[in-house]
C-alpha cells in the first residue's frame, strides 16, 4: 500500500470511530471539559471530511465534476460536522465556557 492510501484509511477509521461512539451516546463527554479539546475534535473532523471528499472526487476521474462539486460538498459536510460538535458540546456565549461537562 502506498502512503496516501494508508493515511486515508487511518483518517477514515478515526472519523468512523468518533462518529460511531457519538451515536451510541457514550461519545467523549467525560473528557470534553475544555474548549481546546472540543476544537481538536472539530478540527479532526474537518480534515477527515476534506480528505474524504477529495479522495471520493478523485476516484470519479472527472475534472469538471470535481471542479463543480468538491468545494460545495466539502463545505456542506464540514458544516454538518461542526453543527453536530456544537450541538454535543454547547457553549455559553457570555462566558465562553462549555455548558456540558
Amino acid at each position: 500500500m502506498n502512503n496516501r492510501f494508508k493515511r486515508v484509511l487511518a483518517l477514515v477509521s478515526l472519523g468512523g470511530m468518533t462518529f460511531a461512539m457519538g451515536l451510541t451516546g457514550w461519545a467523549c463527554h467525560p473528557f470534553a471539559q475544555n474548549q481546546p479539546y472540543v476544537n481538536f475534535v472539530d478540527d479532526i473532523g474537518q480534515y477527515a471530511v476534506q480528505v474524504g471528499v477529495d479522495e471520493a472526487m478523485a476516484t470519479l476521474n472527472n475534472q469538471t465534476l470535481d471542479a463543480w462539486m468538491n468545494d460545495p460538498l466539502t463545505t456542506l459536510y464540514q458544516n454538518i460536522w461542526s453543527g453536530w460538535i456544537q450541538y454535543q458540546y454547547p457553549q455559553d456565549p457570555t462566558y465562553n465556557k462549555l455548558l456540558v461537562n
